[in-house]
């Protein structure tokens, strides 16, 4: 059910998008309830890679597709009656391949990632999971040196909290890093208490 409500609250925030914007969202969407955990393709078929290096990852599209049919098909198997929309009702007939035990594949692949974490869109329309206690007014920033963005909330004047990490799709990679070297970000300081 959270991915239903997730899935509806980020389609409501790109309605008036163009098409584009809109898939580039259900793309995000996808990487950030998987944590931007995207397998490899096919880890139970030998590797046809000529590098020798093994399947290669899924790719957006693709990880959408996968993502929704797991999703719908799970729905549909437990709630048979919950009308679906067009999208969740087309990728439930789809034919993919998520190995033996979709179960597990959902579990390994996103329950395990959603537990205790709650979907978020930032005032740019960046998808995010944080805990499950954030907040609309709390911040998030790019500690330098941190491998993840923090939540911080304000606590009085000029003083901060911790709230925990989250997960902001495109920022994961040190993006914040390179947006500020490009003059694009300023450094800003933060006290917590």
């Amino acid at each position: 059910m959270a991915f239903l409500q997730w899935r509806a609250m980020l389609l409501s925030a790109m309605s008036r998008k163009k098409l584009d914007v809109q898939l580039d969202a259900e793309e995000a969407f996808c990487r950030t309830i998987s944590l931007g955990q995207v397998p490899r393709k096919g880890l139970t078929e030998p590797s046809h890679s000529p590098n020798g290096q093994g399947p290669r990852r899924y790719q957006a599209y693709e990880w959408v597709e996968v993502c929704y049919h797991v999703f719908a098909t799970h729905i549909l198997n437990r709630i048979p009656y919950l009308p679906l929309d067009e999208t969740l009702r087309h990728s439930a007939d789809s034919q993919v391949d998520v190995g033996p035990n979709p179960r597990q594949f959902l579990q390994s692949h996103f329950g395990s990632h959603m537990m205790g974490r709650r979907f978020f869109l930032t005032e740019h329309n960046l998808c995010g999971m944080g805990t499950g206690c954030l907040l609309p007014d709390d911040v998030i920033i790019l500690p330098l040196g941190c491998r993840t963005p923090i939540l911080i909330r304000r606590e009085g004047k000029a003083r901060y909290r911790f709230v925990g990490d989250v997960y902001l799709d495109g920022y994961m990679d040190g993006k914040g890093t390179k947006q500020m070297e490009a003059g694009e970000r300023q450094l800003e300081k933060f006290v917590l208490v």
